[in-house]
């Protein structure tokens, strides 16, 4: 578990730091949670197969904190061009309550419990997307450096229960642990948890529609 977590460290940090295909810093600052799936076993011919464990870490926007980590595990048959096996680091952006809700199930199916897209790359890629209108859930792949964009539609992704047990040492749900912080207070996650505050430190707080015409108000008077 804990070279699970050095190894979703690692994935992260290496999308994030290639200008031309990292996740654009608007998505992190905007999204419900992100899911990290390292060195995910990809074996595709004409069909894919997608086998792999990692984590997910729920995001409060209001304060831009990160929670501990659930374990987590991404499987199934999937649609793809590659051919031939290979390790692939991929990473899910979660954009509204709804994906989250999805994930938080026993199990959840990519493209039919929760909608999802191929994330658009680069730090200024957000400027003509419109996220709240857009999918619940932008995928990120990436092997040899490169990003492959594959299509994750009908891949399974549920909690690894037992990874959570043994991480936490208690019997946990994904919900207890990122809502209720339930679990040890370990500190194995702390690297990835800096690294992740480093490319999506905490931004400002959105405005509700009832709080921005509340500030009209107060202005005009």
């Amino acid at each position: 578990l804990v070279e699970r977590l050095d190894l979703s460290t690692q994935a992260f940090s290496e999308l994030m730091q290639s200008s031309d295909l990292s996740i654009p810093k608007d998505f992190l600052q905007k999204s419900e949670a992100i899911v990290i799936f390292p060195r995910t076993i990809n074996i595709a011919w004409g069909l894919g197969g997608e086998y792999g464990k990692g984590v997910l870490l729920k995001h409060e926007r209001s304060t831009g904190k990160w929670s501990q980590p659930v374990f987590y595990m991404l499987e199934g048959i999937t649609l793809g061009p590659q051919i031939g096996g290979q390790a692939v680091d991929i990473v899910l952006v979660i954009m509204n309550e709804k994906g989250l809700s999805s994930l938080l199930k026993s199990k959840c199916t990519l493209g039919g419990d929760a909608g999802i897209a191929l994330g658009p790359v680069g730090r200024n890629a957000t400027a003509s997307t419109d996220l709240r209108a857009g999918a619940e859930i932008y995928s990120y792949s990436r092997a040899k450096g490169l990003y492959i964009g594959l299509s994750l539609k009908g891949a399974i992704v549920k909690p690894d229960m037992n990874a959570n047990v043994q991480y936490y040492g208690l019997d946990v749900k994904p919900q207890e642990i990122i809502f209720e912080n339930k679990g040890a207070n370990r500190v194995e996650h702390k690297k990835l948890l800096s690294e992740i505050y480093r490319f999506a430190p905490p931004g400002k707080k959105d405005l509700t529609p009832l709080m921005w015409i509340a500030g009209v108000l107060i202005a005009l008077v």
